[in-house]
């Protein structure tokens, strides 16, 4: 069995888009979301949200609302904005 084979393809499943972090969305621009799904990461469940021209992982702490709503969800009615990241009490930036 070829596990990176198997890794190859389990990575590219979710969307052909190539993926993007938070940090490298323009700042303060609004991208319309056109489908989230949530998806096994590395650290447990998180939320993938498809835009336009990539996809982005957002963080963990947000599986729970999403879930809760994502039946709810209409795509092309929301849509997401980066805008910037805080100091977080570890010392280092969160999003």
């Amino acid at each position: 069995m070829d596990l990176s084979k198997i890794n190859e393809i389990a990575a590219t499943s979710y969307t052909s888009k190539p993926k993007k972090s938070l940090y490298e969305l323009p700042l303060n621009q609004y991208q319309t979301v056109l489908s989230i799904r949530i998806v096994q990461g590395r650290f447990g469940q998180v939320p993938l949200v498809e835009l336009q021209n990539f996809v982005v992982f957002l963080p963990g702490r947000a599986t729970e609302v999403i879930i809760e709503n994502l039946e709810s969800f209409t795509p092309g009615r929301y849509a997401i904005a980066y805008t910037g990241s805080v100091p977080s009490s570890f010392g280092d930036n969160q999003v």
